[in-house]
């Protein structure tokens, strides 16, 4: 079974550090997002990944209506930011 991250909106979670040290910060990410996600399940629901995520204004409302695409971007969100802070806890702050 598969560890998750848990994301809630206005929550702080907890990012593992071995999901954290590959993320590249330059370049195509897309097969490293679809690697950890073979090692950690995401767990976000519609609602709060569409809040979260309509605040950066990069996608419409048909866009954040797919929830395997907004785990992707949610989970490319928080590794970038966690590895360019050096830090494990990711705030999804609406």
């Amino acid at each position: 079974m598969r560890k998750a991250i848990v994301f809630k909106l206005n929550q702080e979670t907890l990012i593992p550090l071995g999901a954290i040290e590959g993320m590249p910060l330059s370049g195509a990410c897309d097969s490293y997002i679809s690697d950890i996600q073979q090692v950690y399940s995401v767990d976000v629901s519609l609602e709060d990944s569409k809040a979260y995520l309509s605040s950066y204004g990069a996608w419409d409302d048909t866009e954040l209506s797919d929830l395997q695409s907004n785990k992707d971007r949610l989970l490319w969100l928080a590794l970038s930011d966690c590895k360019e802070r050096g830090d494990q806890f990711f705030y999804m702050g609406a």
